[in-house]
């Protein structure tokens, strides 16, 4: 899904990870990082919000906290 956002755009990204049964990627920390950058490249930002906010809960590394955080949560509070 990651790799059809970047050469085919984000929403052929979103289709995909849309097609994934919910209750499989649901604590799949990856699947909610790579749905909250297409969500955000497509200028969906409240929802990215939504959806890093679920990678954020999933993941037990510090420092991929932090990125998620300084990436989606706080550019995001800039904005408004």
């Amino acid at each position: 899904a990651a790799a059809h956002a970047e050469a085919d755009g984000p929403d052929m990204g979103l289709s995909l990870l849309d097609a994934m049964p919910a209750e499989r990627v649901d604590n799949y920390q990856p699947y909610h990082a790579v749905r909250a950058h297409c969500l955000a490249r497509s200028g969906r930002h409240e929802l990215a919000g939504v959806s890093a906010r679920r990678a954020i809960s999933l993941t037990a590394d510090p420092a991929v906290r932090d990125w998620l955080v300084r990436t989606y949560l706080e550019n995001d509070a800039r904005d408004r």
